[in-house]
């Protein structure tokens, strides 16, 4: 789970306050699945192919999804995991700043132009810090690779996918009472509130990026950040709000005048 070379690393430069723009659709269904139930389900497959003789000479495909079973959606996921993250005051030493993301759907130029103002223009910035200090060039390259890898999941993360999981839900209805409760492979009884609300955030922290995030470490660094974020997203409204009404107040002079 190292690294950003997955859509969870998105997730993590989400977090972390690299990634200020994403490219998705909120109200798609994302077919995400808890890894145990996974795991599960690969155990008593196992079984039910070897131990069923109708089964031992069929090629069967057996999907697992939760699109048809358990469907949430990825405003769903987005809004549990900050809320909860949000709620647990919680932070650690390689948050550089507040999460703040803009969603951006079907519209590939807009998110494009977002993204390099919202991420290149700074780089460049941090980039010439960088070589003022003579550190190694980072910044550049990390918002390449998430351009790149944003690029690589958009297809998927502006559509839904649906697959057929009749043969999964057969095996589980061939298992016993027993074996279903030793080895629960069904979400229609799994609820995302034990995934989303239960400290994914600690697991993504811990795996991805080998610390603990800790309430100590939001008091001491992000509660002036977060000061900082708000008042600088005021800034940046008021101003944009200024600009408008400036322009809105020129054409009315302009037609005005022409009248």
């Amino acid at each position: 789970m190292k690294g950003f070379n997955s859509a969870l690393g998105l997730g993590l430069a989400v977090g972390i306050g690299l990634y200020r723009v994403a490219h998705c659709t909120l109200d798609k269904a994302i077919d995400i699945v808890p890894a145990d139930r996974v795991i599960n389900a690969m155990v008593a497959l196992g079984w039910y192919q070897t131990t069923i003789p109708s089964h031992q000479h069929e090629v069967k495909v057996f999907n697992f999804v939760s699109y048809n079973d358990n469907r949430v959606k990825m405003i769903e996921v987005n809004q549990k995991l900050a809320a909860t993250w949000q709620a647990s005051e919680e932070s650690s030493k390689s948050i550089i700043w507040p999460s703040h993301c803009i969603i951006i759907g079907n519209s590939p130029l807009l998110y494009t132009t977002m993204f390099y103002i919202l991420h290149f223009v700074p780089a460049i910035v941090f980039s010439l810090g960088e070589k003022l200090t003579r550190q190694k060039p980072q910044v550049m390259k990390f918002y390449r690779k998430i351009k790149h890898l944003s690029q690589v999941i958009a297809y998927f993360s502006l559509n839904e996918w649906q697959f057929e999981n009749n043969n999964l839900h057969s095996m589980i209805d061939a298992m016993s009472i027993e074996d279903r409760k030793r080895f629960d492979a069904s979400l229609s009884n799994f609820s995302w509130d034990t995934m989303l609300n239960g400290g994914l955030h600690r697991t993504i922290a811990l795996y991805m990026l080998n610390e603990s995030i800790t309430k100590e470490d939001f008091r001491n660094k992000m509660i002036s950040r977060v000061w900082v974020h708000t008042v600088l997203l005021l800034i940046v409204k008021t101003g944009l709000i200024y600009l408008i009404l400036y322009f809105v107040a020129q054409l009315m002079n302009i037609f005005f005048f022409l009248h």
